[in-house]
């Protein structure tokens, strides 16, 4: 993308680093509009500032271990937020969909994301909005599925492909 934009490769790590920054910065936004439904704001925005202050293997970089650590912390804290917002709706799909990405850029998250989704699904069953979550969850899950389906097949036909070649 970026040697579209611009033409050549010049600054392509500033540019991966920009990228890693706003995803830094989408993931204390999220931790802020969740915590603070759950405690004052000055604590909320204390706490927020983490995702920005704590670089996994100071590398501030897109790669496998930021990209899964911080859609992780958005998707944790966007089914937070859906326990206690009106916003049910936008909020679950962004948990279903952020924990999606953590696993698919970290395939090990996969078991503490399913772990994520099945504990909020329990404190709307608990709630009594249940219904309200399980839709919008629900029907992200069934595309999330069907786009992860789509994406192996394509990549199994690709491979195919390529072994053919040999």
């Amino acid at each position: 993308a970026r040697t579209a934009l611009v033409g050549g490769t010049d600054g392509l790590v500033i540019f991966v680093r920009h990228l890693y920054w706003c995803l830094a910065l989408a993931a204390s936004a999220v931790c802020f509009l969740a915590l603070k439904r759950y405690v004052r704001k000055p604590a909320a925005l204390a706490a927020a500032v983490l995702p920005l202050a704590f670089v996994p293997f100071a590398t501030p970089s897109l790669n496998y271990n930021t990209m899964g650590a911080l859609l992780f912390t958005i998707g944790a804290m966007a089914g937070a937020a859906s326990l206690k917002s009106r916003f049910l709706g936008v909020w679950s799909v962004g948990h279903v969909v952020s924990l999606s990405l953590a696993s698919v850029a970290y395939p090990t998250i996969i078991v503490p994301s399913a772990a994520a989704i099945v504990v909020t699904a329990v404190c709307h069953a608990r709630s009594k909005t249940f219904g309200r979550f399980l839709w919008p969850a629900g029907v992200t899950a069934i595309i999330v599925a069907i786009c992860a389906v789509a994406l192996a097949a394509r990549f199994v036909r690709l491979r195919d492909v390529f072994e053919s070649l040999d």
